[in-house]
C-alpha cells in the first residue's frame, strides 16, 4: 500500500503566501540569518578560538565545528545534555557513521539570546570532556583521510 505523506493544504498555503513576494521574504530571512550566524561566529571566537575551528557558512542554517581529538565524545554529549545544550554529533552525518570530532551547530531557529548563553556552556563542556591538557586546536576544519 502506498501512502501520500504530503500535506497538500500546508503546501497550498505556503504557495499562496510566497507567490507574490518570495524574494522579499527571502531577503528578510537572509538578513536575520546573517545576524545570527555572525553572533555565533563571534561567540565561538571568544570562547573557543584557542581550542576549536569551524566553518564560515556563506548561507544555510548551521555551521560545522571541529574540536580536538582528545575530547571524550560520549562525556561531551552527557555534559551538554545535562546543561541543556543541544547539537548534532558528527557521526550523524558521516558516510560510515564514524564518531568524528565534529559538531553541527544550528543557528537558524535558535534565538540570539540562546546563542549568547549557549556557546560558553559548550566551551565549558568541551574543556571538561578533554582527556589531556595538551594544546590541541585542529590545524584545519578538515581531517586527513585515515
Amino acid at each position: 500500500m502506498i501512502y501520500d505523506l504530503s500535506n497538500t493544504l500546508a503546501a497550498s498555503i505556503v504557495c499562496e503566501y510566497l507567490a507574490q513576494d518570495l524574494w522579499r521574504h527571502c531577503d528578510e530571512q537572509n538578513s536575520a540569518l546573517v545576524v545570527k550566524r555572525d553572533l555565533l561566529l563571534e561567540a565561538l571566537d571568544e570562547h573557543l578560538g584557542e581550542l576549536c575551528c569551524w566553518s564560515m557558512p556563506a548561507g544555510g542554517l548551521f555551521l560545522w565545528l571541529r574540536f580536538p581529538e582528545d575530547v571524550d565524545r560520549d562525556r561531551l554529549q552527557s555534559l551538554a545534555d545535562a546543561r541543556g545544550f543541544r547539537y548534532a554529533r558528527g557521526r550523524s552525518f558521516h558516510v560510515a557513521a564514524d564518531d568524528v570530532p565534529y559538531l553541527r551547530l544550528a543557528f537558524g531557529h535558535v534565538p540570539a539570546e540562546a546563542i549568547r548563553e549557549g556557546v560558553p556552556v559548550l566551551a565549558q563542556c568541551l574543556r571538561e570532556a578533554r582527556t589531556s591538557n595538551e594544546p590541541a586546536r585542529p590545524a584545519s576544519l578538515f581531517r586527513s583521510p585515515t
